[in-house]
């Protein structure tokens, strides 16, 4: 069971990392669409306001009361906002993003989190609907593509990933409601699989996105593919604690040299010196992702 400060702060901490990725999910296949799907788009873009409506509102519950960390924000995020919307011709609420930048120096002065609970409560369940509502504009959107009755310039794997993480957000929202803790046996095992898998999927998107030029980096990010699959085998068949902390530490040394790698790659688009189908926002994106992993890893670790 969650006291009701853990409950604050794992709350605060899952909405500021998951409402940006989930936003940016819905801006990417909505600049990935086609005009003939003009209504998908509309409703793709509708979602994306609703998602930066709750992340203003959780910004406005995390202000002065919680650190705002890399996995949230991180100190390209902005101008790799504005590059995107540069490139795409489509608008992102960079104000919010500067918000939130401007939150990270703030200390935090309300150690007393009690009266912020009902808004946080409120906060969660309007968030579960709204992501049961994405959860079915993923669904939609899969099979359409799935079945070849629209085309999205993006890849069927990758819309599944997004799916993935989404439910994984309605998961976690779930068991803040009923205070559940998921820092046991199982539910870390089910943890590292689940984030070991993203990251093998996320070096795989990169991997197709890069020039065929982009020799050395295609080579590195099959690399990384092959390390979080065996990393994934080798999860699959922990039948100990001892064990499950040998992988755990595994999982930290790779994470934390694909951190610093995916890091490298968000400054060289940025700086125009990478050829590749890679949005700057989406390299931005797979980086806080793979900072939110290291964060659970050494959670996990501190906790074990």
């Amino acid at each position: 069971m969650f006291s009701k400060e853990d409950f604050f702060n794992h709350s605060i901490k899952t909405h500021l990392f998951f409402l940006r990725i989930l936003k940016e999910h819905l801006y990417f296949i909505s600049i990935s669409s086609t005009k003939k799907n003009e209504n998908l788009t509309n409703e793709a873009k509708q979602l994306n306001n609703r998602f930066n409506n709750l992340l203003n509102k959780a910004l406005y519950i995390a202000a002065g009361n919680f650190n705002i960390t890399s996995d949230a924000i991180t100190k390209y995020t902005l101008e790799a906002e504005k590059a995107t919307a540069r490139l795409s011709g489509e608008t992102i609420d960079t104000d919010l993003t500067s918000y939130e930048l401007s939150l990270i120096n703030r200390s935090p002065s309300n150690t007393n989190h009690l009266s912020l609970i009902h808004s946080l409560v409120t906060l969660n369940k309007e968030a579960i609907e709204l992501t049961e509502e994405l959860i079915a504009f993923n669904k939609k959107i899969i099979n359409l593509v799935n079945s070849c009755k629209i085309f999205l310039n993006t890849h069927p794997l990758q819309l599944e990933n997004m799916m993935k993480e989404t439910i994984y957000y309605l998961n976690i929202l779930s068991q803040l409601e009923n205070r559940g803790n998921e820092n046991n046996y199982k539910g870390i095992i089910y943890t590292e699989s689940f984030w070991n898998i993203i990251m093998k999927e996320h070096a795989e998107f990169i991997r197709s996105l890069l020039d065929p030029s982009e020799n050395d980096l295609i080579h590195c990010v099959n690399l990384y593919s092959n390390l979080y699959e065996n990393l994934k085998k080798e999860t699959q068949m922990i039948n100990n604690i001892n064990l499950l902390k040998q992988i755990t530490a595994k999982s930290m040394q790779i994470t934390s040299e694909f951190k610093d790698f995916l890091e490298e790659g968000i400054k060289g688009i940025l700086e125009c010196n990478i050829k590749s189908f890679i949005q700057p926002l989406l390299a931005d994106h797979a980086l806080r992702e793979a900072n939110y992993y290291l964060y659970l890893l050494n959670k996990i670790t501190n906790h074990s």
